[in-house]
């Protein structure tokens, strides 16, 4: 009986196999949602929440559902000149379905148990057309809720990148399948998240236009080129133009993280007339055991392609120069700049990985091939033939 007539309860078996892995990704969607919203209600109700955080964004999504503004009683002025997050609006239009601080937890475990799917589809979409692309898209995307990191966040409370980082890899996915309309209405959403989310950004920019289907002129790779230069350009104009107008000289308190290396230009001479500081910052382990942790997450891929995950060190040394205590650490919201260029390091990892494999069962192939026809060409011990051969193997070896 062939394998595309076997039905179990009237389904083919070659259907269910290939909606497996799906589905296991799906389940652990929900698990990690059931997870964090545990985790995010437990300690809302146990009051051990931060008031910096969850207070702060649910002052401003309040004020902005009642059309007063981003503004809060915990800093002065406008929010956007202190975090660039006009993605607020989403939870400030929900407000009105249930007004309570607790559904900016609910929203934040929505998106940190997204990254399963998000992940799964766009490492399938990176490995194929490998055979093997589903399943271990599947087994590297399963986990990622519930990383460390992941974890960490839910205890910072609320913060607006966990919403951005499905759809920076939704956007990803789009551009290795053509979906030109979903790859940037991804990246703009994912931009208003908060000012720094240009970097994971660009970098999925990058990836898409070295991995797109199709010749390095193709319309998918121009876009990642285009998606990557966005997100320079978002940066200029926040950093540079939208963020400091809107601060109308305002004080912040984000001001003293790197007061210390001078300000300004004078960044660029803090490595120089403050080595022994600057090394002292940069060589913190604390930091650096995050980074390897979020690696060994990715089953040490990244390191199979080690210029891509080079890309995780420029967000890595902003951390640990900070004089903000938990970031240097990468605790609580702050490793979550680091796990998109850790997936895609380790989604090209896993590609060399499938490379590799497919390369070694070729030259498997090949020497069974040539074992075979060698096999073929011996001839058979003994009878007349192999008789016959004595003498002139005698003759030869005498002369």
């Amino acid at each position: 009986m062939s394998r595309a007539r076997v039905d179990v309860g009237g389904v083919p078996v070659t259907r269910l196999r290939s909606a497996a892995a799906p589905m296991l990704v799906a389940a652990a969607a929900g698990l990690a949602f059931t997870w964090h919203l545990v985790l995010s209600l437990r300690r809302a109700e146990g009051l051990t929440s931060g008031a910096f955080d969850q207070a702060y964004f649910q002052q401003l999504v309040w004020s902005l559902s009642q059309g007063h503004g981003l503004r809060s009683s915990f800093n002065p002025g406008e929010f956007l000149g202190l975090h660039f997050s006009p993605l607020l609006a989403l939870p400030a239009l929900l407000q009105p379905l249930w007004p309570d601080a607790r559904l900016l937890g609910l929203l934040q475990a929505a998106a940190l148990a997204a990254l399963a799917p998000a992940a799964y589809l766009f490492l399938r979409a990176l490995l194929r057309p490998a055979r093997e692309a589903t399943w271990l898209a599947a087994a590297l995307a399963l986990p990622i809720p519930f990383w460390a990191v992941a974890q960490q966040a839910t205890r910072a409370s609320f913060h607006t990148e966990a919403l951005a980082l499905p759809l920076i890899l939704v956007a990803g996915w789009a551009g290795l399948t053509g979906r030109t309309g979903i790859l940037f209405g991804a990246a703009l959403m994912a931009l208003g998240a908060k000012e720094d989310q240009v970097y994971p950004v660009a970098v999925m920019g990058l990836l898409v236009a070295a991995r797109a289907p199709g010749p390095l002129s193709s319309a998918m790779r121009r876009a990642g080129l285009v998606m990557a230069g966005l997100a320079a350009a978002w940066a200029v104009a926040t950093f540079g133009l939208l963020m400091p107008a809107l601060r109308a000289g305002a004080a912040y308190d984000i001001d003293g993280y790197y007061a210390w290396l001078g300000g300004g230009l004078n960044v660029l001479r803090a490595p120089f007339e403050q080595t022994d500081a600057v090394l002292a910052a940069l060589t913190r382990p604390e930091g650096w055991l995050v980074v390897i942790g979020l690696v060994l997450s990715m089953a040490a891929l990244p390191l199979l392609r080690p210029r891509w995950a080079l890309l995780m060190l420029p967000p890595t040394v902003a951390h640990l120069l900070s004089r903000h205590e938990p970031q240097p650490q990468l605790l609580l919201q702050y490793g979550l700049l680091l796990v998109v260029p850790a997936i895609v390091a380790g989604g090209l990892g896993a590609r060399r990985l499938l490379a590799l494999s497919l390369r070694y069962r070729r030259r498997r192939a090949v020497q069974g091939r040539i074992a075979s026809s060698a096999s073929r060409r011996i001839p058979p011990s003994g009878g007349r033939r192999a008789r016959a051969g004595w003498p002139r193997t005698g003759t030869a070896l005498m002369v």
